[in-house]
């Protein structure tokens, strides 16, 4: 009994998004009484994760103090590695502030799956902490990482670190503004976060595997022999009742082959494999596999065979 097992290549995506307990400002009787407002969820598009940060800084505070700060994001391909290209969140406050402070980004493969900040009255730092992919999808603990330098200055108080749990990442944040009262304050700066994670989860990718092809495959020439052997019997019986007399088994079950318009075929079926890959590629995200190689040479042989056999019967035919 012939059986064919289909498979599954191994792909990647985030899943659902949790969030952090968030980090506020202090408030002090006479100084900064405004309490923390929650403002916008600035998260990274959906399939990206945060690579790093950027901010501008320098307010009523402080030349350091953040009077915002955003979130660096990539794509998180479903092989499990980062796109190149780098997107920007939304800002945690709004204020303008007097010099950039950033980017900072993780190193390449590396995405933050933790972060820890100084705040007072203000959001004072942050510091991002960082591990590869590829440890983040093996569930490594998120508490082994590589500390990244901060945006931001030395003032308010150093916060514990907080991490996403194991197997997840950093994907946006909870936003939080001052609303600009009190003896001082910065309208619309930041004063608080709550960082958003996901986790990194296996998905079934739906690309042909080596299995998949075999299937198709064995389809493909399953349908050739059948129109090959349907071909012959009608041609036969047209033969038998045209009074030409039966046809020899051996003549009807050759199974016919003319090098000279196969050779002519074969080419144009790969060249419309390409074209269809490139397609898929350029427009729709698809990202060629090892299996597809081979898969392409097989049955794009038997799809020319097909071809080829058509037009021979066609000229046969006509002659």
């Amino acid at each position: 009994m012939l059986t064919i097992q289909a498979g599954y290549a191994q792909c990647y995506q985030l899943g659902t998004v949790g969030q952090m307990t968030p980090v506020l400002k202090t408030i002090l009787a006479g100084v900064c009484t405004n309490p923390a407002q929650p403002s916008s969820v600035c998260d990274c598009p959906p399939g990206y994760v945060a690579v790093g940060y950027e901010g501008e800084e320098g307010n009523a505070w402080g030349g350091m103090v953040l009077s915002q700060f955003k979130l660096r994001c990539k794509q998180l391909n479903s092989n499990g590695t980062l796109g190149a290209t780098v997107v920007v969140t939304c800002s945690n406050g709004t204020a303008t502030g007097a010099t950039v402070d950033g980017p900072i980004d993780a190193a390449a493969g590396q995405a933050l799956v933790g972060a820890q900040i100084r705040i007072g009255c203000a959001t004072d730092a942050v510091y991002g902490y960082s591990k590869p992919i590829t440890d983040i999808i093996a569930g490594g603990a998120n508490t082994t990482n590589t500390a990244m330098v901060n945006i931001g200055g030395t003032g308010g108080s150093a916060q514990p670190p907080m991490y996403a749990p194991n197997g997840n990442v950093i994907v946006g944040m909870q936003t939080y503004i001052d609303a600009g009262t009190g003896v001082t304050n910065v309208p619309n700066g930041t004063v608080g976060v709550a960082w958003r994670y996901a986790p990194i989860v296996a998905c079934a990718s739906a690309v042909p595997t080596m299995s998949e092809w075999g299937l198709i495959l064995f389809a493909l020439i399953i349908f050739t022999f059948t129109v090959v052997f349907a071909t012959q019997q009608q041609r036969a019986r047209s033969l038998a009742l045209a009074g030409e007399g039966a046809v020899s088994n051996t003549r009807r079950q050759r199974i016919p082959f003319n090098k000279a318009v196969y050779l002519k075929v074969l080419p144009l079926v790969y060249l419309g494999f390409v074209s269809f890959f490139a397609i898929a590629t350029a427009f729709f995200g698809y990202e060629i596999t090892s299996a597809d190689i081979p898969g392409s040479l097989l049955s794009g042989a038997v799809i020319a065979y097909l071809v080829h056999f058509v037009i021979s019967s066609n000229n046969t035919d006509n002659h």
